[in-house]
Order: C-alpha cells, then sequence, then structure tokens
C-alpha cells in the first residue's frame, strides 16, 4: 500500500495549525508574565488533542480512511474551541455571565476547593471577563475565535484540493 504524501503534508499542517497557537500563550504566559484565566486554560485543551491526533497517522497510520475521520475530528475540535472561544467573548463583554470557576474573588468559600486552594497559596485568580491583552479592541479570546476560523477554512481547503484530481 502506497502512502499518500498530501495526507503526510495535510497532518503536517495540522500540527503547526495546533502547535503554534499553544507556542504563542506559553510564550505570552511565561515570557511576558500575562496568567490566564479558567477559559484560556480550557481553550488550549483542543488545540493539545489535536497534536497528539496530527501525530498519530504520520507515525502510524497508513489507511487513508481512518485519516478522513481524523481529519474530521481535528475539524470538530477546532469548531468546539471557537464556540468556546466565542463564549469567552461573550463573558469579556458581559453578554454572558461569568462563571463561577473565573470570579477571581478570595471568598473563604469551604465549599469551592479551587478557590480555596488559589487564597491558601497566595495566587489571585484571573477574572475572564478583564482581558489581560488587548489590541485596537481585539482580545486574545477574539484572536482565538478568528484563528479557529481561519484554521477550519484552510484545512477545508487543503482537504478539497487532495480530492480535487482524483
Amino acid at each position: 500500500m502506497k502512502i499518500n504524501i498530501k495526507f503526510i503534508e495535510l497532518d503536517k499542517l495540522i500540527f503547526l495549525l495546533s502547535f503554534l497557537p499553544l507556542l504563542i500563550a506559553y510564550v505570552l504566559e511565561y515570557g511576558f508574565g500575562m496568567e490566564p484565566c479558567n477559559l484560556c486554560i480550557y481553550q488550549r485543551i483542543p488545540f493539545f488533542i489535536i497534536l497528539f491526533l496530527a501525530l498519530f497517522p504520520i507515525f502510524f497510520l497508513k489507511s487513508l480512511k481512518i485519516k478522513n475521520y481524523i481529519i474530521y475530528l481535528v475539524l470538530l475540535l477546532l469548531l468546539g474551541n471557537m464556540i468556546l472561544a466565542s463564549y469567552h467573548v461573550g463573558v469579556e463583554r458581559h453578554i454572558f455571565e461569568l462563571p463561577a470557576s473565573c470570579s477571581g474573588a478570595n471568598l473563604l468559600d469551604m465549599n469551592n476547593i479551587d478557590e480555596l486552594t488559589e487564597i491558601i497559596m497566595g495566587k489571585k485568580a484571573v477574572k475572564c471577563d478583564e482581558p489581560a491583552f488587548e489590541i485596537f479592541g481585539i482580545t486574545m479570546a477574539t484572536m482565538n475565535v478568528l484563528y479557529c476560523l481561519f484554521a477550519i477554512t484552510l484545512i477545508c481547503l487543503v482537504k478539497s484540493e487532495l480530492f480535487k484530481f482524483k
């Protein structure tokens, strides 16, 4: 069975599309001291899953059918991440109510172990409705929405080109 080189290139593109936002997020966090809120951290999870899914076909799979399923799963993860980022934008714009996990309040509430742990550790929680970074009114969450839309469009265009001449 012959391996389709174009599919390997698509896998590399998907890997790159999920690696870049993670790289930027960690550079901003550790290089520039911009602490992420809980919703920001949740938005990283789909990118980590996509990284794994992009590596898996490159090294282990030769079936084009399974690679197609993985591409569809990647598209669903990007769509889910775009929806989560859109919700985050709504929280930042005060369209949606602030989730309890993003309050950032120093409440001595013994029922909420996360806030209690943060109080004990002396780390102030970052509020989800207060963007740490904004340029021309565009926050990191808004950039994530746009980036996911771009990634979905690019993957779909490349995938459609793979089957154009078959």
